[in-house]
């Protein structure tokens, strides 16, 4: 086969594998004879022209120097300036306005005594109300709204009396009285009464 440019793997005339190059560059088929040699390198690519970019002239009026006219923004180039508020001032908001507040309410949740609602009381009486002189009889109280700490007094119709939340009684024959005063820490009052019969 004619000499070729291409130098394949195979000889392209019987298919023999080809041996590699020799020092001229070329390689034979050993089977047919056939000459093949590579190529020529492709011809070096001229990287393009690099593009020049052409200079932006500014306008004569942006140069007020140069004898042109001020364009009507150029007299605001300048920036604006904000105020600032001085230091003190922000933090006198802060302190007025966040501090203060919590200092306050933390002072309120262990200080004075906070009310709720009205005084109720009742008497209750163990065994009861009513029993066969002598008759001894344990007195307690139950009390809802006014402010803690409360301040108690019970008063006989027999001339007895006590400050304790509940104290025990004995009754002699006959219809007595008795009244419970509680007093809350605001000075906020409840009554009650309760009639003890023993025969």
């Amino acid at each position: 086969m004619a000499d070729g440019s291409l130098v394949p793997d195979k000889c392209p005339a019987c298919g023999a594998p080809l041996p590699p190059l020799g020092p001229s560059g070329t390689t034979t088929c050993k089977y047919c004879g056939s000459v093949y040699h590579p190529p020529p390198p492709p011809a070096p690519v001229a990287p393009p022209a690099p593009t020049l970019m052409a200079s932006t002239v500014l306008p004569s009026y942006y140069n007020p120097y140069a004898g042109g006219m001020v364009p009507p923004h150029a007299i605001y180039s300048q920036p604006v300036q904000r105020k600032r508020w001085p230091a003190f001032l922000i933090f006198a908001f802060f302190l007025l306005f966040m501090i203060l507040p919590m200092i306050f309410s933390f002072s309120t949740m262990g200080g004075g005594p906070v009310s709720y609602g009205p005084i109720t009381v009742s008497i209750r009486a163990s065994p009861g109300t009513s029993g066969t002189a002598p008759f001894t009889v344990y007195l307690t109280s139950t009390v809802t709204g006014g402010s803690a700490p409360f301040t108690y007094y019970w008063s006989v119709s027999d001339g007895s009396s006590s400050s304790q939340a509940g104290f025990s009684h004995t009754f002699l024959s006959g219809d007595y009285t008795v009244t419970l005063t509680v007093t809350d820490a605001n000075g906020n009052q409840g009554t009650a009464n309760l009639n003890i019969y023993a025969t």
